[in-house]
């Protein structure tokens, strides 16, 4: 009931920030509230089931105990949780008010946070991931250093959030986000951008590698499979418009710059370090997850692999002509 309340109060402050000169936002806050409080009443209703459930399933354990000797065992009915709050019209008037780059900075602190809250809550559908980071990449460009260190965390928040598939298109935004703040004059917020894109490098292959052993996120492991090949691509010293995966949007972005090489050299031996599961040769055909591991295992014989033995060639030709 806590979330609750507070999703209630974050839309109310909205509302008051945005009356005067934001009359679309007011009125979608207005609006949230009544889908908040109707969802609410569902809640009530559904912990309430829960409740009665399983004072009956105690009940009736409890009886059965006694008759088997105290064998039986209890079974829990769980209540809902804040994931019942998925609701677009919940999450639409902050995002209304975050693309409003240059409004007041109570109102769209007021719509980061309640960003953050629906995300930590679960309370966000899913198609509603790429609309969080279009905003986030509009704010990128902010010159404020607390400002942007918020906007970095949420969008580690976006890639961390098992609600959603991290697609190419999110991942794209993401790295966008990363790539505008490295730009920043505060050495604090680019020392953090590209701290947030090693995170998100970590976080999309952990994603691959655990859903491998659940159920497989075809969209991610295809992002992370264009990611990785976009890496070898820049550390091989390409040009941003040779790039077809994720850091393409940095070459269409006007003054937006890739990584360094040496950057993706650091972010390629922390992908293999921490997930040689997934770039081992392929075993079974008949195992769902074979194309997966063909795949990856293809990217690091034929992209990783050559990349490394071209890099180590090239310098030791360079320090056999300095001597």
């Amino acid at each position: 009931m806590n979330f609750i309340a507070q999703v209630e109060d974050q839309l109310r402050d909205l509302a008051n920030e945005a009356r005067k000169k934001y009359p679309g936002v007011k009125e979608a806050a207005e609006r949230a509230i009544l889908t908040v409080r109707t969802l609410k009443t569902r809640y009530v209703s559904a912990v309430r089931a829960a409740s009665s459930a399983s004072a009956v399933s105690v009940k009736n354990n409890d009886s059965s105990a006694v008759e088997n000797n105290g064998s039986a065992q209890k079974r829990r009915v769980r209540p809902p949780t804040t994931a019942l709050f998925k609701h677009t019209d919940i999450i639409r008037p902050f995002l209304l008010a975050l693309n409003y780059v240059d409004g007041p900075s109570s109102m769209l602190s007021v719509a980061l946070n309640s960003v953050q809250m629906l995300i930590d809550g679960d309370a966000v559908c899913p198609e509603d991931s790429i609309n969080i980071m279009h905003v986030l990449s509009i704010h990128a460009t902010k010159h404020d250093e607390s400002y942007n260190l918020k906007v970095l965390q949420t969008a580690t928040m976006v890639a961390a959030w098992r609600g959603a598939e991290m697609s190419e298109e999110v991942l794209s935004k993401t790295i966008v986000v990363c790539m505008s703040m490295a730009k920043q004059k505060s050495s604090t917020v680019r020392r953090a951008s590209m701290a947030t894109l090693s995170q998100l490098t970590s976080l999309l292959f952990d994603r691959v590698t655990s859903s491998a052993a659940d159920h497989l996120e075809e969209l991610t492991a295809s992002a992370a499979s264009a990611f990785f090949t976009d890496i070898c691509a820049i550390a091989e010293n390409q040009s941003p418009q040779q790039l077809t995966g994720p850091f393409a949007a940095c070459a269409s972005e006007k003054n937006l710059a890739i990584p360094p090489r040496s950057f993706c050299f650091e972010l390629l031996d922390m992908i293999l370090s921490q997930h040689p599961f997934l770039f081992a040769p392929p075993t079974s055909p008949s195992s769902p997850y074979f194309v997966v591991n063909e795949n990856f295992f293809n990217l690091l014989r034929y992209k990783a692999c050559p990349l490394v033995t071209m890099t180590l060639l090239s310098e030791y030709h360079l320090d056999s002509a300095e001597n």
